[in-house]
């Protein structure tokens, strides 16, 4: 993990991102490995190595330390700028709300546990720009309860520049939320299960958001992306058995789709009302629907494996997005066929912008250059 934290930085996947605060999450990766050492009996710590790199201060919850913290939230009232809470493995019981610039490291993500005790709010709520949080197991957002996007395991608002890491979410509504115009966020390494809404809901306006490398499964959907937000870079996800849609994307300028595994859910992907869309080397297996693409302004579908699902793809567009030829589907796999080429079937609206409800006919689009084997992806 600290070598793809270094990667995501040095290829600027994170945009602007802080280049303290990744140096705050790369050390918490440090710690957990035990380059620099912690005690549950002491604190111990390489303290010079922390005042020559970040000149942040350490923060200490549980544990059996001198002046250690037994909650977190009192830690991190406490907290400035700059400062790591380091949380030793134990059960919390509270929901946690962050306002300054930290680091939130637990010491293991499957023993430090904060349990909200079915609240209605979120467990974490991070309410600041250039957070990290990485190292934990998270239960009981409350199921119900006034705006409902607040009830997951950590909820992201106007905040700029967070990294969200390797955490364990599983029975909420929403797993991880993005929202109220919040901007560069990665989502990356975290396990989340059994969402009844969504695994990860970015929407209101949200942009360069970058979910990487996260295990949903069980979920209504696995990942949410709507409301006008944009930028938005979905990649290296395992996405299973959700009942309505591994990846729904909806009213979204600007979204890449790449190198998932889409297995097994009602429908794989499903881009609707959104332009600039780009779904790459992606494996659609065994589901329902693997791929839908309904009114969709300039689409790009290349390099996929299309496998067992009982319907491979569709789409729904404006027949003046036709002529601009604006929907590529090139150089797919889509099993064994003794055509050279393959037809896609969908449909197209005639006088949509005149006509309620629009004009509707079966039409279909041709990938070119479909390859006879599949990718290794």
């Amino acid at each position: 993990m600290l070598l793809k934290y270094l990667l995501l930085y040095i290829k600027g996947v994170v945009g602007t991102m802080n280049k303290k605060i990744i140096m705050i999450s790369i050390v918490g990766l440090f710690l957990l490995s035990g380059a620099v050492g912690f005690s549950a009996a002491g604190n111990k710590i390489v303290e010079k190595t922390f005042s020559s790199t970040l000149n942040s201060n350490v923060l200490y919850v549980g544990g059996n330390g001198p002046g250690n913290y037994t909650y977190i939230q009192d830690a991190l009232d406490d907290a400035s700028n700059g400062d790591i809470v380091y949380v030793y493995s134990g059960t919390y019981y509270e929901s946690v709300n962050i306002s300054v610039s930290i680091a939130l490291v637990g010491e293991n993500k499957d023993t430090a546990i904060i349990d909200n005790l079915g609240n209605w709010y979120s467990v974490i709520k991070i309410d600041a720009d250039d957070v990290s949080i990485s190292c934990f197991t998270l239960k009981n957002s409350g199921a119900s309860g006034p705006p409902a996007y607040n009830h997951g395991g950590i909820a992201v608002y106007t905040s700029r520049n967070c990294i969200i890491s390797d955490i364990i979410l599983s029975e909420m509504e929403y797993g991880i939320i993005i929202s109220q115009d919040s901007d560069t966020v990665s989502i990356i390494n975290n396990s989340i299960s059994q969402m009844a809404l969504a695994g990860v809901y970015i929407t209101h306006n949200s942009q360069n958001i970058f979910v990487d490398n996260n295990e949903i499964d069980n979920s209504w959907f696995g990942i949410c992306c709507r409301k006008d937000s944009s930028d938005i870079f979905l990649s290296e996800n395992h996405i299973s058995l959700c009942e309505s849609i591994g990846i729904l994307v909806s009213e979204i300028d600007t979204v890449e789709v790449s190198n998932n595994h889409l297995f097994e859910n009602d429908e794989g992907v499903s881009i609707i009302d959104s332009s600039d869309s780009k779904v790459t080397s992606n494996i659609f297996e065994g589901n329902t629907i693997g791929l839908g693409l309904s009114n969709v302004e300039k689409y790009e579908v290349n390099l996929n494996n299309f496998l067992n699902n009982e319907r491979h793809a569709f789409f729904s567009s404006k027949f003046s997005s036709i002529l601009r030829d604006e929907h590529i589907w090139d150089a797919n796999y889509w099993g064994q066929s003794f055509l050279p080429f393959k037809i896609i079937f969908g449909r197209v609206g005639l006088l949509e912008d005149y006509v309620i409800p629009p004009l509707f006919y079966n039409f279909f689009l041709i990938d070119h250059n479909p390859v006879k084997d599949p990718y290794a992806i």
